[in-house]
């Protein structure tokens, strides 16, 4: 079951190997190919080819427990997903995941999840940047706090 809470898309483990691969190619054809049937491989396969673009993102699912690969490299694995998502008659509001993809994009295009995303990608990304914006803060309320008393100093002289 794949849910999206907070922020963060839960989803199982799934292993990729040769068999996972001939299985998910065969059955996004068969859904393909017969119009009657549902569409839950080729929306799965969507989904992951959504998260899958190069092989940092195979890396990083890997780290996460939700992909398990035993088909190679992660390059090759990057390229599986994305050669697969390619050409595939798909309809986003007709699907199982719709509301998944509806709070995705609807958590994406909040303006404050974006500006604290990029908050951290550009202050926080290693240990010493954090360190200086820290440093510069502290800087800061100490130069608030001297002006203030420079002022009461000359308004309350004693």
């Amino acid at each position: 079951m794949v849910k999206f809470k907070h922020g963060v898309i839960h989803m199982p483990t799934i292993t990729i190997d040769d068999f996972m691969c001939t299985f998910l190619l065969n059955a996004v054809a068969f859904e393909q190919c017969h119009s009657g049937c549902s569409k839950i491989f080729t929306t799965y396969v969507t989904l992951l080819d959504s998260l899958v673009n190069t092989s940092k993102d195979v890396g990083l699912l890997c780290d996460q427990n939700i992909i398990e690969n035993y088909l190679g490299t992660d390059a090759e694995v990057a390229t599986f997903f994305n050669n697969m998502g390619k050409d595939i008659s798909f309809d986003i509001d007709e699907c199982y995941l719709a509301r998944l993809f509806d709070d995705v994009n609807r958590h994406y295009h909040s303006g404050w999840h974006t500006q604290w995303a990029s908050l951290k990608y550009t202050y926080f990304s290693t240990p010493w940047s954090f360190v200086l914006v820290m440093a510069a803060s502290v800087l800061l309320v100490f130069t608030v706090v001297q002006t203030i008393y420079t002022i009461l100093g000359y308004t309350r002289p004693r």
